[in-house]
């Protein structure tokens, strides 16, 4: 059977969930994520080399501490079936900007009746299933419409004007709001610019009215002050930069040990 999901757990008891976006490439920083209590990672497809070869060990390694592993895919049919049945949990679609591209992602990621995902029970997400049992699988793909989460990034003023349009789409589960492309495509110098505060404050309104989750980055300002200011602001969900620039960060600060000596 498919597996229970952490994160979506977490959003229905309306509890904060804290993540990180994977760029290194390696399963081990995957699991030292989970063991230290981090609800979710997101391989990430659109701004790394990584092919799916790497991310089912990404998933392995998941599954094996207990977090979430989503996956930054581009809105493709066959990237997403293939992600989904390696054991990824969720989807996240970048630069989503009209509701037919929030339909085409849940036709992606959801099995008939709600979608049009292809069925194959000898993969890994089932447990390489024999499909023998008709019945089975189709509870099988019942519960996967269930448990795998899909997000949509709105990260642009045009997916901003059209937010309750896609965010209204049937199979959508949440919408993460993207400041640092909606900042360079307002032509604003900075994410804490009032007229960015002005899109947070209406995407969170909106999205609670539908009954849809919002997540962000904490990124460009991967501080803990920030991400409580945005927990402050009404966010639940929160990707907090990615593993490469933590180490990049907690590098320069060590680094300070030979320039207070030099």
């Amino acid at each position: 059977m498919i597996k229970y999901n952490k994160l979506k757990s977490i959003i229905k008891n309306d509890t904060v969930a804290l993540g990180m976006f994977h760029y290194s490439g390696s399963p081990a920083i995957v699991e030292i994520l989970g063991y230290s209590g981090f609800d979710f990672v997101i391989f990430d497809t659109e701004h790394t080399p990584f092919t799916l070869e790497t991310g089912q060990h990404i998933v392995r390694a998941a599954d094996a501490s207990n977090i979430t592993p989503l996956i930054r895919v581009e809105n493709n049919p066959s990237m997403i079936l293939k992600a989904l049945d390696l054991g990824f949990q969720g989807v996240i679609i970048p630069r989503v900007k009209q509701e037919e591209e929030a339909l085409r992602a849940v036709n992606a990621v959801k099995y008939p009746p709600i979608g049009e995902r292809g069925s194959c029970p000898a993969v890994r997400a089932s447990n390489y299933a024999s499909g023998d049992d008709a019945i089975e699988w189709s509870e099988y793909c019942k519960k996967a419409n269930e448990e795998i989460f899909l997000s949509v990034l709105v990260e642009g003023k045009e997916g901003i004007s059209n937010l309750k349009k896609i965010a209204s789409v049937e199979g959508v589960d949440n919408v993460f709001f993207g400041p640092v492309d909606l900042a360079q495509d307002l032509g604003l110098p900075r994410v804490d610019h009032p007229k960015i505060w002005e899109a947070v404050e209406n995407t969170l309104t909106s999205c609670r009215s539908m009954g849809i989750s919002v997540a962000t980055t904490v990124t460009p300002y991967p501080t803990i002050d920030w991400a409580k200011k945005l927990i402050e602001r009404g966010f639940k969900i929160l990707a907090f930069s990615s593993d490469l620039m933590v180490f990049h960060n907690r590098c320069k600060e060590i680094i300070q040990i030979k320039k207070s000596n030099s």
